[in-house]
């Protein structure tokens, strides 16, 4: 189980990077103001692959303490959710 849920976080991060990244390349602008800082430092697609390979050294840190990635799986299927939906209607 938690190996699935290490496997479930990681591939809910790539889907937010490939949903980041689409939707900036069709012109839509980063909220986050820590993403948007990383990406204007190192550039779009290194900003994402530092942002997101920290966040799963850090959840393989805190499940190796203990901790549960429930909340967080949660959390990142609603942000996929709505840069998909986001994307989809061509916002800006």
């Amino acid at each position: 189980m938690v190996m699935r849920s290490l496997i479930l976080f990681t591939y809910l991060q790539f889907l937010d990077a490939l949903t980041t990244a689409c939707f900036l390349v069709h012109g839509g602008n980063e909220a986050n103001p820590i993403m948007k800082f990383l990406m204007g430092y190192l550039g779009t697609f290194e900003g994402l692959l530092v942002a997101k390979t920290f966040g799963v050294l850090v959840a393989v840190w805190y499940m190796a303490k203990g901790g549960s990635l429930k909340w967080y799986n949660g959390l990142y299927s609603a942000v996929v959710v709505w840069n998909m939906t986001y994307f989809l209607q061509g916002a800006k």
